[in-house]
């Protein structure tokens, strides 16, 4: 059986430690995934830290059109994503290909909500002191977002995770579910 590797940065890694991926449903070993270790979290942050230096300077208009690539990947590999939903979290298929049609809605909703948010120009005429002026407001990426997705919606509470930080700008670094981390894997696989 082949042993999924993780992504760190942008390389698919192995490390010394490996783990079974149990189907629940019975409980045989659907497939087995190595276990990133601290020195890939580091590795993970400092690369994070030089793409960030790339992701905030990104156009809303240029983040839009990596979500819109997202998502019609995302809707290109469904049935993988089924398949993998069910396996490893044991779900009928009816709420497997429901979780992945919200996955690609997700993603769809944040390359066009990228294009709305920016800034806000605020009035401050509240007092005598304060007529005639104005607050300007800009939205700006921070930096590196670290999310844990849980097992029982593999792919969706990923995408909750990811979608916005592309959307704003920023780095995600994603640990997946234990139990169910092929989903991120693939998500992450179409991100790069």
């Amino acid at each position: 059986m082949e042993v999924k590797k993780f992504l760190a940065g942008n390389l698919w890694k192995d490390s010394t430690e490996i783990y079974d991926v149990i189907n629940p449903y019975n409980n045989e070993i659907y497939c087995k995934v190595y276990n990133a270790q601290k020195e890939d979290f580091e590795y993970s942050i400092n690369e994070g830290l030089k793409a960030f230096e790339k992701t905030k300077k990104l156009s809303r208009y240029k983040r839009s059109e990596i979500l819109k690539n997202i998502y019609q990947l995302i809707e290109k590999n469904t049935d993988e994503f089924v398949e993998y939903i069910v396996k490893e979290c044991g779900k009928p298929i009816t709420y497997a290909k429901a979780e992945v049609t919200r996955a690609i809605i997700t993603f769809k909703m944040a390359s066009e909500d990228v294009l709305k948010f920016g800034g806000e120009l605020l009035p401050l005429d509240i007092t005598a002191q304060t007529e005639n002026y104005k607050s300007i407001t800009e939205r700006f990426p921070i930096g590196i977002i670290s999310g844990i997705s849980p097992f029982n919606f593999p792919l969706n509470l990923a995408v909750h995770k990811v979608a916005p930080a592309i959307a704003t700008g920023n780095v995600m670094i994603l640990k997946p579910p234990p139990q169910a981390p092929s989903c991120s894997l693939l998500l992450g696989k179409i991100c790069l």
